[in-house]
């Protein structure tokens, strides 16, 4: 996202060799994926609160239609309701495009909505891995945070 831009520039700069009807079906499947931006199309992108930043920054790489999204750190620096607003349109992106999604996140809870599939990393390296049905109840979930995110073990001194 570029926050010089507008909303729809940044829109525009995301499906930029789209043909002129192609982009405008996007944009407004993008606008109606979300709502928060619809009515800030004019607005410069810095104007947007953090939430609906990450919204245009993801509806911008939507744009391409691309087969795979990758995302780092959505919900950083996001207050809670604007959280769950970005992981429920993740959600919808996934249930309703097949979209593949790799997500960087630490966010666990909020992760699980959006997973298939888990890996744990710890100093950079996978130290983990587990499918969402392995981490179908709440026993499973807590060994899971207990044996890969450290919750049960000392901090380092």
């Amino acid at each position: 996202m570029v926050g010089s831009l507008t909303v729809a520039e940044n829109l525009l700069l995301g499906g930029f060799y789209l043909d002129g009807r192609t982009l405008r079906q996007r944009r407004e499947a993008m606008l109606e994926l979300f709502p928060e931006i619809a009515g800030r199309v004019h607005s410069p992108a810095w104007m947007l609160s953090g939430g609906e930043q990450q919204m245009l920054a993801i509806g911008r790489g939507l744009m391409s239609a691309p087969r795979l999204l990758l995302l780092d750190e959505p919900s950083l620096g996001l207050a809670p309701l604007l959280i769950r607003r970005v992981f429920e349109r993740l959600v919808t992106i996934k249930q309703e495009s097949g979209l593949a999604i790799i997500l960087v996140e630490q966010n666990f809870r909020m992760t699980m909505k959006v997973a298939d599939a888990m890996c744990f990393v710890r100093n950079g390296t996978i130290v983990g891995h587990r499918t969402a049905s392995d981490l179908d109840t709440p026993a499973s979930r807590t060994e899971a945070v207990e044996a890969y995110l450290g919750a049960s073990q000392p901090a380092p001194a």
